[in-house]
């Protein structure tokens, strides 16, 4: 007795090179997360990168410009990885912000001195717990920024 099935020939997509591929590799990752909306691998480095950026530029002297580069190279490229370093980067701008608040107010029965420890406390955990939350796909917002960059 015969069955009548059909035989789908496999799904390929196509690469941006104009390419075929099968769905086994590379090509089934990028497809598969462009329709689920999760970002990429690399999405999700570059947004990782935005926000550990406050620590290279730190140690250069410019905390906010590492930061700044990756979302001015990745915004037309990249939503995920443009939404995570703006947030990065409004994060950096509120404390450089607040740091320069409190240089007056150290004269203020040293008030300054406790906002400083503050901002330097947000400034390091922070930005690690938003690296590890997108280095897991999530978005990060961080509490208490001004959003400057839009």
């Amino acid at each position: 007795m015969e069955t009548n099935e059909e035989h789908e020939a496999p799904a390929t997509v196509m690469s941006e090179t104009g390419d075929h591929g099968d769905f086994g590799g590379a090509a089934h990752e990028a497809g598969a997360q462009a329709r689920s909306g999760e970002p990429t691998s690399e999405e999700r480095n570059w947004a990782l990168a935005g926000h550990l950026g406050i620590f290279a530029g730190t140690l250069i002297g410019l905390p906010c410009v590492v930061t700044l580069v990756i979302y001015l190279v990745q915004r037309d490229k990249s939503p995920f990885a443009e939404q995570e370093s703006r947030e990065a980067l409004n994060f950096q701008i509120t404390l450089l912000l607040l740091a320069l608040a409190s240089i007056p107010l150290i004269f203020l029965f040293g008030l300054g001195i406790l906002v400083l420890l503050v901002v330097a406390l947000m400034g390091i955990v922070l930005p690690i717990l938003a690296a590890i939350s997108v280095s897991e796909g999530r978005g990060y917002r961080y509490p208490w920024t001004v959003r400057l960059v839009r």
